[in-house]
């Protein structure tokens, strides 16, 4: 029985020493694990600190973008307000007034002297006639005035080859395009 009892005894001292080096392995593995995981954390704490401020800045940038949108919308309405008024003031101005403007149009415009002149239909009282009145004045050879729902305000020289729009849209379009860059840095000279 002593050799059974020695080898028992030593079968528990082995088994002791297998399951003490285990526990070892274990703790070891174990805090390895914990070191790995905590490890793990911060780097994904970091990179999800980099997604939500690269989000971040994405959705700035992109409300900054609106802001800009915003505003040159807002100028653009400004603008056209602006444009609007000078068509409004043009034909508010008294016949006698509104009836030069046109017919030195017309002669800076005429090509012939013959074109066909049609006058919209909103400003034939305004500007009845006025081929009649230039051909008396100038010498020139107009047939007599037509009138056209085509346009809302002005006339059209109607040439054999050319036609010259006079409308108020034509005239403000081509006023717009020379005016415009100088009338936005009147209005937002001081603003961004």
């Amino acid at each position: 029985m002593k050799v059974s009892k020695k080898i028992l005894d030593e079968a528990k001292k082995k088994r002791e020493e297998i399951l003490k080096k285990a526990k070892e392995r274990a703790e070891e593995i174990k805090g390895r694990g914990k070191e790995e995981l905590k490890r793990l954390e911060r780097t994904e704490k970091e990179r999800i600190k980099k997604l939500a401020e690269a989000e971040r800045e994405r959705i700035l940038s992109a409300e900054r973008l609106q802001i800009k949108k915003d505003i040159l919308a807002k100028k653009r309405e400004i603008i056209d307000r602006v444009y609007k008024r000078v068509v409004e003031e043009l034909k508010k101005l008294p016949k006698k007034e509104y009836r030069s403007f046109y017919k030195s149009l017309i002669m800076k415009n005429f090509i012939t002297g013959t074109e066909k002149i049609m006058i919209a239909l909103d400003d034939k009282k305004r500007l009845k006639g006025i081929g009649v009145e230039l051909n008396r004045e100038k010498g020139l050879k107009f047939p007599a005035e037509e009138y056209t729902e085509k346009i809302e305000g002005g006339l059209i020289l109607v040439g054999e080859r050319v036609d010259v729009n006079l409308s108020t849209d034509a005239i403000l379009r081509e006023l717009r395009e020379k005016t415009e860059a100088e009338v936005v840095k009147i209005l937002f000279h001081d603003i961004s």
